[in-house]
């Protein structure tokens, strides 16, 4: 059942204290949020990845073993293959 009403103060019972709830002791801190929207986030983590994959790639100079085709496509995805095809024909890989 719920109560409500105007103004005053609230009633209190001589068994029962005011109705204030208490802040528990062994209540824990809430983890901090990422102030970023969630695409934002995606987009990052997205861009991120593509640039770790690659990194991979260039570093064997083979895409093979990556996951670049997860963030890359069309154009991007030519260009990634055609460089890393002319890295390994031209005896080269990346490092560091």
């Amino acid at each position: 059942m719920l109560l409500t009403g105007c103004g005053g103060e609230p009633a209190l019972d001589s068994d029962r204290k005011a109705a204030v709830p208490e802040a528990s002791a062994e209540s824990s801190p809430s983890a901090p949020t990422d102030p970023r929207p969630t695409e934002e986030r995606a987009v990052l983590a997205a861009y991120e990845g593509m640039w770790r994959e690659l990194a991979v790639a260039v570093q064997k100079a083979s895409e093979e073993g990556t996951r670049i085709e997860d963030y890359a496509s069309g154009e991007a995805l030519a260009t990634v293959r055609r460089d890393v095809r002319t890295m390994r024909e031209a005896g080269t890989r990346a490092n560091g």
